[in-house]
């Protein structure tokens, strides 16, 4: 038995399902799932990647640039939005014969607004006889198996939890003191994780994050996020070596109060803000996690780094 049907599940089942008599599979909120399109790697393929290797980086370029297009999709475009719902409810549609299990899979809350998953493996498992989707509620587990809010009882001899994860409320148990003894992990829990452009953090100097606050994407990769940030932190690093021994850089606070109130206006009409609950947000409601525009956009406010938005302490003055 496997409970959950997100990201670890849809990996997890379809491995499950041809190595055991009978799978049940326990859902609470179906997922948007898209194509993977995986295939075999050929020896040719390889052979011309290898001779021409400005091959892979055309297809790295236009991966990318198809992702860039869907994410509009994310941060206001409806038309865009909606051929990404058409794509997903056609892929789900091709591979689950049974209409009733199609109305179970889809969605009700706007696609983007939870994490959107890929595979292409995991809707099939269910035209075997042996898979069974449970959309009913736990009400317990005991030695048997689970019980469901129906009363019915599935036995199971695993149970495997893919429930997933924690990411926008903080669980972290280590200490982050600042210079006026500031505890950021606690702030944090309270008033929701912040940053200056998900990297730095106003009382923390010469502490960096690397996809902290507001750095996630729910369309492309977080290597460019990463590669963006790295950029911003070289140049804080350069600037702190012309600096004399024991002077530092910080972020202004009002800077960074700025920079996160602007952040989340962005982020009231984009899919994320459009109903649905997902682990992008706290429990206190504020979006920790999602930036709200493209790739290109977060390179671009992290090109260069403005001197104004610091403040240059020099403890020996």
């Amino acid at each position: 038995m496997v409970i959950g049907t997100g990201a670890s599940a849809i990996q997890i089942a379809p491995a499950m399902a041809s190595q055991v008599a009978e799978l049940y599979v326990v859902q609470r909120t179906p997922a948007w799932i898209t194509p993977r399109n995986g295939f075999a790697i050929s020896p040719l393929m390889k052979k011309n990647s290898s001779v021409l290797p400005f091959i892979e980086k055309v297809k790295r370029e236009s991966i990318f640039w198809l992702n860039e297009f869907i994410g509009r999709g994310f941060i206001g475009s409806e038309g865009i939005n909606a051929i990404s719902r058409i794509l997903a409810i056609h892929h789900l549609q091709k591979q689950v014969k049974d209409k009733e299990l199609v109305s179970k899979f889809t969605p009700q809350y706007k696609i983007g607004c939870k994490r959107i998953l890929r595979s292409d493996d995991f809707y099939p498992i269910f035209n075997q006889s042996n898979v069974h989707l449970i959309t009913e509620q736990i009400a317990g587990i005991n030695e048997e198996g689970i019980v469901l809010q129906n009363d019915q009882k599935i036995p199971a001899d695993a149970i495997i939890w893919a429930t997933g994860f924690m990411a926008a409320d903080i669980a972290l148990d280590i200490q982050l003191i600042s210079r006026h003894s500031r505890n950021l992990m606690t702030e944090w829990r309270e008033e929701g994780a912040e940053a200056f452009k998900g990297t730095v953090v106003n009382g923390f100097p010469q502490l960096y994050f690397l996809l902290g606050p507001n750095t996630g994407l729910g369309h492309n990769s977080v290597l460019h996020i990463m590669e963006s940030q790295m950029n911003f932190v070289i140049q804080c690093l350069r600037w702190v070596n012309t600096l004399l021994p024991g002077a530092y850089i910080d972020i202004q606070k009002e800077v960074q109060k700025t920079y996160n109130e602007n952040l989340q206006k962005c982020l009231i009409n984009t899919v994320w803000s459009s109903g649905c609950k997902s682990w992008y947000i706290d429990k206190a409601g504020k979006n920790t996690t999602i930036y709200p525009g493209l790739n290109v956009s977060f390179r671009r406010e992290l090109r260069r780094l403005d001197k104004k938005d610091f403040d240059l302490i020099n403890p020996s003055a």
